[in-house]
Order: structure tokens, then C-alpha cells, then sequence
């Protein structure tokens, strides 16, 4: 995948195929829709949390069919992340988990580096949709399983 010049310092092509191989795999086990969408920077006093939503709501994560999205947002020069899960996906996997999830993916980037830390997380999110949303013969992959990215 080709990485965008802004992003070329953030993340390299090697490291969003990993990712989308990531996805692909997870995504292979559960109904559920797990995007990473990466942005070099947030804007100015802008918080992580916000932008993720609104990335959430413009990428169609709200659309799917069974709501059980989940979005890994990833601010590169902030190096700040947040975790985003349609309503389906909240209600059944719960907070709990998803802080979990966010304190192993911090603990894997210390200790493994940022792509084994972002795979990590894609795999545990897919782990945890798998249990209440397993895959179903028919299933249809709703999003793209490539990072999504913005220069901004």
C-alpha cells in the first residue's frame, strides 16, 4: 500500500500491509468490522477522542449491518490512540474490555514497537468481537480492511 507523503515519517508500507493482514485475519473469524484509521496530526487543542468519533461517522462505521463495528483511530504525532465501538459492539464487549485492549496495545508498542503494537490490538479487538459475534455463513466484509489514512 502506498503511504502518503505526510505519513511517509509515521508509518511505512511494510507496516500497513501487516495491518491490513491483520484485519483480513480477524475479520475471517467474526461478523464484526474492525477499521485503523490513521492521521498524522490532530488539529490544534484538538483532542483524540472527538476526531475519532468524527472518523467513525465519515468512514460509514455507523452503516453496518449488525452495528459491530470497531474503530482503532491512531494520531502518529501525538502518538495517542483511542479505541471507537459501534452501539451493538459496546453493548456486548463493555468498556472494561475495550481499556484492556488499549492498555495491552500501549504495553506491546513500549515493549515490540508500533506495528506489532497496532497488529496486537487489531487481533484482540477481533478477539473480543469473535466471542459475541462470531462469523455466519454469508457474511459480507462491509469495510475495507486496508488502514484508512489522513494527511491532516
Amino acid at each position: 500500500m502506498k503511504v502518503p507523503g505526510k505519513l511517509r515519517n509515521d508509518v511505512s508500507e511494510k507496516t500497513l500491509d501487516a495491518i491490513a493482514r491483520a484485519v483480513e485475519e480477524v475479520e475471517s473469524k467474526t461478523s464484526g468490522e474492525i477499521v485503523v484509521h490513521i492521521v498524522h496530526n490532530l488539529l490544534p487543542l484538538e483532542s483524540p477522542r472527538p476526531r475519532a468519533y468524527r472518523a467513525f461517522t465519515a468512514l460509514g462505521m455507523d452503516q453496518t449491518g449488525r452495528r459491530n463495528g470497531v474503530l482503532l483511530f491512531l494520531a502518529m504525532k501525538k502518538r495517542r490512540f483511542e479505541i471507537v465501538a459501534d452501539e451493538e459492539a459496546h453493548a456486548k464487549v463493555g468498556t472494561a474490555v475495550w481499556e484492556d485492549i488499549a492498555r495491552r496495545i500501549t504495553e506491546t508498542i513500549e515493549r515490540e514497537g508500533f506495528e506489532a503494537g497496532v497488529c496486537r490490538g487489531v487481533t484482540l479487538l477481533g478477539e473480543a468481537l469473535s466471542e459475541h459475534f462470531p462469523r455466519e455463513e454469508g457474511d459480507v466484509d462491509e469495510l475495507p480492511d486496508r488502514p484508512r489514512y489522513e494527511a491532516g
